[in-house]
């Protein structure tokens, strides 16, 4: 049970209890990514010379025929039958080539209609564990903006302890992070096929998740130099005390506030957080201070 003071002047405290932090879990596992379909060469049509060859056969015979029979076609009749043998043959092959030509091109076209089926499924899948893990993301280290319904919420104020991971980092920014899902691609993909360059494009969309908060701990850092016009770099030191203030409780993390008389107005709220109270109470009642008279008396105290 902790205490929440409610003003600089007020002794009046509001119980406040903080309780256990839930850790939402990232997307884990791995996605396999579908194997492209094997390309089967087509058979080589028939040359014409395999039409062509038994036709000019079948005529040198049958000229030689005529020749030795002394002009005579009865032996003709004879010759007949093999000569549309000779003719029909070929035809064949040529016709049973083609049809198994247009089988194989059937064959492919739905195979690859169904793998373009799963890449898709594997697309959305992946989408889904991308919008998941920035959600995440971004409910364990809120937009600076939301911090104020978490306090009116109260549901994750404070919530951020010691043996926490995330104790003392601040978001500075936006980025991108390694995805927590795993891709993996099958174990021999077909190299020549176009579609496995498609696979290769779909895992580098999918290999980092964008628009994800970036944090830095202030534990490692130990001193931290903000730079820029005066108006954002107040702006942007607001939002980082406003997120120590809102994650973390008073009694684990104290705020020193040392300002010049110039800047009270920019820096004054900060005697308004339970944080700014020292660990005993005496002549200072908050470690803000204005000017380098405060200032001395205050790290006096401190030191």
């Amino acid at each position: 049970m902790e205490q929440i003071e409610n003003g600089v002047g007020d002794t009046q405290q509001e119980p406040f209890n903080r309780p256990p932090r839930i850790w939402p879990s990232l997307p884990a596992g791995a996605v396999t990514f579908p194997a492209p379909p094997n390309e089967e060469r087509e058979a080589l049509p028939p040359s014409p010379l395999t039409l062509l060859l038994p036709l000019l056969s079948i005529a040198v015979l049958m000229g030689i025929s005529v020749v030795l029979s002394h002009g005579s076609f009865q032996q003709l009749a004879f010759l007949l039958p093999m000569a549309i043998f000779t003719i029909v043959n070929p035809l064949t092959s040529m016709l049973d080539a083609r049809q198994k030509r247009k089988a194989l091109r059937r064959k492919q076209a739905e195979q690859n209609k169904q793998y373009i089926e799963s890449i898709a499924k594997t697309r959305a899948q992946l989408e889904r564990q991308t919008v998941e893990q920035r959600q995440v993301a971004l409910l364990t280290d809120p937009d600076p903006i939301d911090l104020e319904e978490l306090v009116r919420q109260r549901s994750h104020l404070w919530e951020r302890r010691p043996e926490d991971p995330d104790f003392l980092m601040v978001r500075v920014g936006k980025g991108r992070q390694p995805l927590s899902v795993k891709i993996e691609l099958p174990s021999q993909p077909n190299t020549s096929s176009s579609l496995t360059q498609e696979l290769q494009q779909l895992k580098d969309d999918f290999a980092f998740v964008k628009d994800v908060p970036c944090s830095i701990p202030l534990t490692k850092v130990k001193s931290l130099g903000i730079t820029g016009r005066r108006q954002d770099v107040a702006a942007f030191a607001h939002g980082m005390l406003c997120q120590i203030a809102v994650h973390h409780s008073p009694q684990e993390v104290r705020i020193l506030g040392i300002y010049p008389t110039s800047q009270k107005h920019d820096w004054e709220w900060l005697q308004q957080l339970p944080h700014t109270m020292p660990l005993r109470m005496g002549k200072q009642r908050r470690l803000v201070a204005e000017g380098q008279e405060e200032a001395n008396q205050v790290l006096n105290i401190l030191l």
